[in-house]
Formats: C-alpha cells, structure tokens, sequence
C-alpha cells in the first residue's frame, strides 16, 4: 500500500516544526558534522479507502498540525534513545506526540514513531491480523522487516477480506495470486502450512 511519507526527506513545509533557523537549515544539507534533532508532532496516519493509501490524517481531515523540536543530539543512538522513551499520544512541550521522528544532516528523517489508526506502527503484535493492525503488517512489508510467517498471515487476510485486488497491482495483487496459484494460500484466504513447508526454499 503507498504511503505518504518523509523518510530521507526534508519536512514538509506544511508539517514542519518549531525550530530554530539554523536548525531548520541545516536538516537534510548532506554536510558534517552530523546532528540529530528529535520532534513530535500531532499528525498520524490514517487508512484511505478511497485511494487504497496511509495518509497524514490532516491531509484526509483537514486540521492544523503542531510540531516542536524537542532536543538535538551528536549521535544517533542517543537520538533514538530519548525517541523511544517518548510515550505516543503524551504530551511534551504543548504538543500531542502522535508521531515522534528524527532528522539529521545526512538524509533528512531517519526515524518515525506514529499513531496509524489506533496501533503504533512499529509494533505488529500477536501475529492474528485484523482490521486494526493490517496497517502495521503493511508497513512492516512495505520497509522489508516482515517475518515469513507475518508475510503469509497478512495476504491470508487480505485475500479473505478481498483487499489484495484493490490495493497495488505490483506490490500485493500479483504477489497474492502467485501464492493462490502455489497453494500457499486458497481462494478463501486459508494458509496451507503444509504446503508452504514444501516450497520453503523459494521463500
């Protein structure tokens, strides 16, 4: 599923936070020495059915985003450190974390930490896919982290749900008709494990 998102790019104008001038001139300027700056901003993804995408609720609900810079770091894993330790959905400085990202001097944002609908979307949970956390498989599979297991669990779903044939051709259509047509999956969106234990090694 496309998404709408900032990853190795500047902030949009329309989603950029507080900063300082020099701060904000210098993301993304691909010169050292390298910084980090941690932000949050009260912006989440939302699923799109009418576009098949993840979009930035403002873009589907129209409001006004707040954003703040929060703290700037040497290192990256510092950075990611003081990230992680924000909760979502808290409060920091005047603005609702809904997403918390990391941007520095070499490739503009390196991290992102957001609300998609009502599950953070790094965190794909118990394995069973449902309506409310497909949006973190998708991610997961769209970024290649998804597990084998995860992979087949989620066109399983997609397949029942009959998602896969209205979502990207190149990116879940042809991938799910190849693993109908394997065995892997049936028609009815049931993984056959057995089956997917003889094509292993094409995996």
């Amino acid at each position: 599923m496309p998404r709408r998102t900032r990853l190795g790019r500047k902030s949009s104008k329309a989603r950029s936070t507080r900063m300082t001038k020099v701060s904000a001139a210098q993301i993304g300027d691909g010169k050292t020495p390298n910084k980090y700056w941690v932000s949050v901003a009260s912006d989440y993804y939302l699923y799109d059915p009418k576009e098949g995408t993840l979009d930035w609720a403002s873009d589907i609900k129209k409001f006004k985003v707040m954003g703040k810079t929060l703290k700037q770091f040497d290192s990256y894993e510092e950075a990611k450190k003081f990230a992680e330790s924000i909760e979502l959905g808290s409060k920091m400085n005047g603005v609702v974390a809904n997403t918390i990202s990391i941007e520095d001097r070499l490739s503009g944002q390196v991290y992102e930490r957001s609300i998609g609908g009502h599950q953070t979307v790094d965190d794909i949970g118990s394995g069973e896919v449902t309506g409310g956390n497909l949006v973190n498989y998708i991610m997961a599979y769209e970024d290649g982290s998804i597990s084998k297991e995860d992979y087949l669990r989620m066109f399983a779903y997609l397949i029942k749900t009959g998602q896969a044939w209205s979502l990207q051709g190149s990116l879940y259509g042809r991938p799910a008709a190849d693993l109908i047509e394997s065995g892997a999956i049936s028609k009815k969106g049931v993984i056959n494990w057995k089956k997917v234990d003889e094509l292993e090694e094409s995996w």
